[in-house]
């Protein structure tokens, strides 16, 4: 997929109808999520982990930076930095007191991960943080 300026203007029109347009933030966190759709995934990394750096105060937001970034990486065989983003996007949602099926998953995925890879801290983690949700 290719991204360009005709393909953006739809989401930045939404972004200007909610008045995001002016947020650093927003704006480059959506353009590294629209580079992540469009499977670029080493060049999202890189937009994403600048949104990061630019900072908001918006712990939902920052979240949705992180479950992007832990596709990115795992797309990109990165299952370390991978995982790292991904238990640092259910801290925000244990934070916010959100604890989706999307949640639910993504600890599925530690799981996963973990066993795979020998890693029983991630099992423990896991534990951890479903007992404070369920």
């Amino acid at each position: 997929m290719h991204l360009s300026a005709e393909s953006l203007e739809p989401t930045y029109q939404q972004l200007q109808k909610m008045k995001l347009d002016k947020s650093p933030f927003v704006v480059v966190s959506v353009i590294g999520q629209e580079l992540l759709t469009a499977s670029h995934h080493g060049a999202s990394v890189v937009v994403l982990e600048a949104a990061l750096k630019i900072g908001t105060c918006s712990l939902k937001l920052r979240g949705s930076v992180f479950s992007a970034l832990s596709s990115a990486y795992w797309s990109l065989g990165n299952t370390e930095k991978s995982t790292a983003y991904m238990q640092q996007d259910l801290e925000v949602a244990k934070t916010l007191g959100e604890f989706t099926a999307d949640e639910r998953q993504k600890t599925s995925d530690v799981d996963v991960f973990s066993e795979s890879h020998g890693c029983f801290w991630g099992d423990i983690w896991v534990v951890d943080l479903r007992c404070k949700f369920l």
